[in-house]
């Protein structure tokens, strides 16, 4: 009896994934010692904040490059909504273009 091949699916990558990444660069390239991860489950999509050491406050270094990107973080945690992740990445972006929004 012969051996069934498993099919090889092709993983594709959801908006919300491309996003995170994105969203991850911006945010690392500021601030490497932060742990930026997509939700889980209900929270899919959302963009969680926090220190490296999970449930550990954001060292006051953190707290000041989170600032610098226009976050307003808690102690502990900071959160990207999924309809506020556009913003962020298209405020970002232009931002390191050097474009400004028109009637500014």
């Amino acid at each position: 009896m012969q051996a069934i091949k498993k099919r090889k699916y092709r993983k594709y990558e959801s908006d919300s994934t491309r996003d995170i990444k994105l969203i991850r660069k911006i945010i690392k390239k500021k601030c490497p010692t932060i742990s930026v991860t997509m939700g889980k489950g209900t929270s899919y999509g959302w963009v969680d904040i926090s220190s490296k050491d999970r449930g550990e406050r954001f060292t006051d270094n953190e707290m000041k490059c989170l600032k610098a990107l226009g976050r307003n973080p808690g102690s502990n945690w900071d959160l990207i909504a999924p309809e506020d992740r556009d913003k962020f990445i298209e405020y970002h972006m232009m931002k390191r273009a050097g474009i400004k929004k028109t009637g500014e």
